[in-house]
């Protein structure tokens, strides 16, 4: 597979994910998730778009390529880049017990609120693209067919994980449910694990941030924002603490973001 950037710099990773959208540096989780842990680890990463087209040799997004080399998968790619770096993990301070939390956790977020608002992601259609700002680099003549079959994979992937079965108002309370545990597991705490931030906060943001600055049509989706917004509010005072702490240049890669 041919590289993104062939005149790659030594130790700088390449960040390819889908294009920036203007609400947020990147409406999938796990873009946002793999972009915060870089900025967490200080590692030195560029972002390269990949315009709907470009993936991994898993067929997936984001992917990184270091030195010549392709790594895919997000959570692969945070299990192995310590390694490279000579950095210490962010989880070096947890015991086997958090650790175990913080896997249980891990799961809540990328086992069922992901899916879940994946489930409002077909519905919402042409407009939630738009509204986003994810086709404005997009040439005027491959909008109809990259909206297509952006809506096919959206459907078919929500349907045959099952998600895509229910009915909208059923993922509502779907999602009302396990934001609420999330919430609770968060507490007054600052971040998910205690005083120090570790991998589970960069999942957690990247999938929270993602959702709340998502800019979608549907009235269902509008109810789960009024939702986070009043009864998980420690869930969006983490996402601004968040945004705070690691992207001092946030308004200007989201120059369309809702205020918090």
């Amino acid at each position: 597979m041919s590289l993104m950037k062939p005149n790659f710099e030594k130790d700088v990773v390449y960040l390819v994910q889908f294009p920036r959208p203007t609400t947020c540096p990147n409406m999938s989780p796990f873009c946002l998730k793999l972009e915060t842990w870089l900025r967490m680890m200080e590692i030195k990463y560029e972002h390269v778009g990949n315009n709907f087209r470009t993936m991994s040799k898993k067929g997936q997004v984001p992917y990184i390529e270091l030195n010549g080399e392709q790594l895919a998968d997000s959570n692969l790619i945070i299990q192995e880049l310590p390694g490279r770096f000579g950095k210490k993990s962010l989880d070096e301070h947890l015991s086997e017990e958090e650790k175990a939390q913080a896997t249980a956790l891990h799961a809540l977020i990328e086992d069922k609120i992901f899916w879940n608002g994946f489930g409002f992601l077909a519905p919402s259609g042409r407009p939630m693209l738009e509204a986003n700002g994810m086709l404005r680099d997009v040439p005027f003549f491959l909008k109809p067919i990259v909206v297509w079959k952006t809506i096919q994979y959206f459907t078919n992937r929500a349907y045959y994980h099952g998600i895509g079965r229910h009915s909208l108002q059923e993922i509502v309370e779907f999602e009302k449910k396990d934001l609420k545990a999330l919430s609770i597991l968060l507490g007054n705490k600052p971040f998910f694990m205690g005083e120090k931030p570790t991998t589970l906060d960069s999942t957690a943001f990247g999938h929270l941030a993602a959702a709340y600055f998502q800019k979608n049509p549907l009235k269902e989706s509008g109810e789960v924002f009024d939702f986070l917004n009043k009864e998980c509010a420690n869930l969006v005072a983490f996402i601004k603490r968040m945004i705070t702490k690691y992207y001092p240049d946030w308004n200007e890669l989201a120059p369309e973001s809702k205020e918090i």
